[in-house]
């Protein structure tokens, strides 16, 4: 699954202006915004997602292990309203 978080985060970065970077491995992943991140994870909990911050503008994704693809796909559209 880590895979495919990867593949839909770099997909994302490139449809979205405010992701400036993502990197982690596995399914522990960071996203580097231009925004600060305490309004992306103000909006994504509107949207039902719960998301936390490393850094003034790094987002925090850690994810259950048992997480499914599906999962992934509406999480990654909710980040997606977020942002």
């Amino acid at each position: 699954m880590g895979d495919y978080l990867e593949e839909r985060l770099t997909k994302l970065a490139a449809e979205s202006d405010g992701i400036l970077e993502q990197r982690g491995t596995g399914l522990i992943r960071g996203i580097k915004v231009k925004k600060p991140a305490g309004e992306i994870i103000q909006r994504a909990l509107e949207e039902g997602l719960l998301i936390i911050s490393a850094r003034d503008n790094v987002i925090r994704l850690v994810p259950p292990l048992i997480i499914r693809k599906e999962q992934i796909d509406e999480m990654i559209e909710k980040l997606k309203a977020a942002l």
